[in-house]
C-alpha cells in the first residue's frame, strides 16, 4: 500500500479549480435567475401590466388596454366579414348593373381602407367604449339594466332562432299622407305641353288613339319610400347621386353585430342547429383570442345601449321639417348663371330643366325631387334648399360635387314620415343626446398610448386588398 504524498502545489490547484467551479455555478445561476425574472416580468407585463394599462378613464371608471383590444378585435371581425360580402356583390352586379355595382364596391375599398390603417377603427371603438360608460351610468338612474336571460334571447335573435317561433312582423309604419298643394304650387308644378299640329283633311279626321283624351302631367308623390335604391327590386335610373345612399350596412353600433353564416334552409332551425351555429361561431371568436366571457361583455353593453336608446327616444315625434324643391342640373358656373338669367328674364323653370339639366333621373319632371328630410341630400344642395323661405325662391348657382344646381322652393313644412324614417329621426336624436352628455363631463381622460395597444387581427388578406381597390386588374 502507497501513500499519496500531498504537495502544496497540488493543494493550491486544487482550490482553484474548486474556485472556479463555484464561479461557475454562480454565473450560471445568475444567469438562469436573470432569464428567468425575464420570463416572469414578460409574462407579467403582458398578460397583467399590459392588460390593465388605462387607454381611457370616464370618472372613476378605467377602459383597459385588454377590454380595448378584444373590442377591436370583434369590430375588425364584423368588418373583414361586411367586406368581403360587399366585394361579393359587386362582382355579382357589376357585369349587368355596374351603377348598383358600383355602392358595394365603395362600401368595400372604404372598410378595406380602414382595416389597413387601423387607427381608424381603434378610434371609433375607443370612443364607442367611452359612450358605453356614460350609457351604463345613465342606465343605472334610470333602472334599466340586462338580465342574463335578455342576453341570452338578444343572442340567439341574432342568429335567427326565436324560442317560441319567427315572430309575425307587425304593422306598425305610421300611415300617413303629404300635405294639400296650394294653387301657387299648383301653378309651379304644372309640366309644360307640347301640341302636336293635325292635319285636317276632313271634318271626320280621328286622332290617334293616344292623342284622344288630353294627357295628365306627371307630378311628384312625395312618398318618401322610394329613395332606397339596394331594397329596389328594379334597376331603374334614379336622380344623380344627389342623395346620400349607400349599400345596407350593419348599425353604428358595429362592435354589437353577430356575424352568423346562416344559409337558408327549408329545415326547421330548432335549437339544436342554433346552438351548433353558435359553437361555430364561438370557435371562430377564439380563433381571435375573445373569450366566451369578453365577447358576452360586449354584446351585454350593445344591449344595453339599445334599452335605453328604447327609452330615450320614446317621444320622439314621427314627423320632421322637409322641403319639397326642384332643381336644374349642370356642369359649369356659367351654364348656371345662364339659366339664372333665362329664369328672370320669365322662362319657365321646368322647361329649362327639362331642356338643359343632366339629372336624368328628376328632368323629366321638370326637376322636380319631391318633399325630403335633413340627410337625404348632399350637404351643400340641402343647405341651400332649407335656406331658400318662399314658395318659389330660386337660389343662386349652389356647387356640389355633381356639379351646379340651381334649386327652386315648391314647399316646406313639418311632415309625417314612414317607419324607416322615424327609425333614423330617433338614432339621431339619441346620438345628439349621448354627445351632448358627453360635453357636460370634465372627467374623460384619453391615454394617447391607445395607439400601441391597437391590435391589427384579424387582417385582411393582402390579395384581397389588391383586388379590392383594385378590381379591373382581376
Amino acid at each position: 500500500m502507497s501513500l499519496r504524498i500531498t504537495t502544496k502545489k497540488f493543494t493550491a490547484r486544487q482550490e482553484r479549480e474548486e474556485r472556479q467551479i463555484k464561479i461557475a455555478l454562480t454565473v450560471t445561476g445568475i444567469v438562469v435567475a436573470t432569464v428567468l425574472l425575464f420570463v416572469i416580468y414578460t409574462l407579467v407585463n403582458t398578460y397583467v401590466i399590459k392588460p390593465n394599462t388605462a387607454v381611457a378613464t370616464v370618472g372613476n371608471t378605467k377602459i383597459t388596454a385588454g377590454e380595448f383590444d378584444k373590442s377591436v378585435r370583434y369590430r375588425r371581425y364584423n368588418l373583414l366579414n361586411q367586406t368581403y360580402e360587399y366585394f361579393d356583390n359587386y362582382m355579382k352586379f357589376q357585369s349587368f348593373a355596374p351603377d348598383y355595382a358600383q355602392q358595394f364596391l365603395s362600401v368595400a375599398q372604404r372598410n378595406a381602407v380602414e382595416l389597413n390603417q387601423g387607427d381608424i377603427i381603434g378610434n371609433q371603438v375607443l370612443n364607442d367604449m367611452i359612450d358605453d360608460v356614460l350609457i351604463a351610468e345613465e342606465a343605472a338612474k334610470l333602472g334599466i339594466s340586462v338580465s342574463k336571460e335578455e342576453l341570452n334571447a338578444f343572442i340567439e335573435e341574432n342568429f335567427g332562432y326565436y324560442e317560441n317561433g319567427t315572430p309575425t312582423p307587425a304593422n306598425t309604419a305610421t300611415p300617413f299622407s303629404m300635405p294639400t298643394r296650394s294653387s301657387l304650387q299648383e301653378t309651379l308644378i304644372a309640366l309644360p305641353t307640347e301640341e302636336t299640329p293635325v292635319e285636317d283633311n276632313s271634318e271626320d279626321a280621328e286622332l290617334p288613339a293616344d292623342e284622344s283624351e288630353p294627357v295628365e302631367p306627371v307630378t311628384p308623390t312625395g312618398d318618401n319610400e322610394t329613395e332606397d335604391v339596394l331594397e329596389d327590386t328594379t334597376l331603374t335610373e334614379e336622380t344623380e347621386a344627389l342623395e346620400i345612399e349607400e349599400p345596407a350596412e350593419p348599425s353604428e353600433e358595429a362592435t354589437a353585430t353577430l356575424i352568423p353564416t346562416i344559409t337558408p334552409s327549408p329545415t326547421p332551425f330548432t335549437r339544436r342547429l342554433f346552438e351548433k351555429d353558435y359553437r361555430n361561431f364561438r370557435k371562430e371568436m377564439d380563433k381571435h383570442g375573445i373569450s366566451r366571457v369578453q365577447l358576452e361583455s360586449i354584446l351585454s353593453k350593445a344591449l344595453l345601449r339599445t334599452k335605453v336608446m328604447e327609452v330615450i327616444t320614446a317621444d320622439v315625434p314621427a314627423e320632421e321639417e322637409q322641403v319639397w324643391a326642384r332643381h336644374i342640373l349642370v356642369a359649369s358656373l356659367e351654364e348656371a348663371e345662364a339659366i339664372i338669367e333665362r329664369l328672370n328674364a320669365g322662362e319657365d323653370f321646368a322647361s329649362i330643366a327639362m331642356e338643359l339639366s343632366s339629372d336624368e333621373g328628376s328632368k323629366i319632371n321638370g326637376g322636380d325631387l319631391g318633399w325630403f328630410g335633413r340627410g337625404r341630400m348632399v350637404p351643400e344642395f340641402e343647405n341651400a334648399s332649407y335656406a331658400l323661405e318662399n314658395i318659389g325662391d330660386i337660389s343662386e348657382p349652389v356647387n356640389s360635387l355633381h356639379g351646379w344646381h340651381i334649386i327652386q322652393l315648391l314647399g316646406k313644412n313639418t311632415n309625417p314620415v314612414d317607419e324607416r324614417t322615424h327609425e333614423s329621426l330617433k338614432t339621431t336624436f339619441f346620438n345628439d343626446w349621448l354627445a351632448e352628455l358627453r360635453n357636460q363631463r370634465d372627467d374623460i381622460v384619453i391615454n394617447e398610448i391607445w395607439v400601441e395597444f391597437t391590435p391589427m387581427k384579424p387582417a385582411i388578406a393582402p390579395n384581397h386588398y389588391d383586388a379590392i381597390m383594385n378590381p379591373t386588374g382581376l
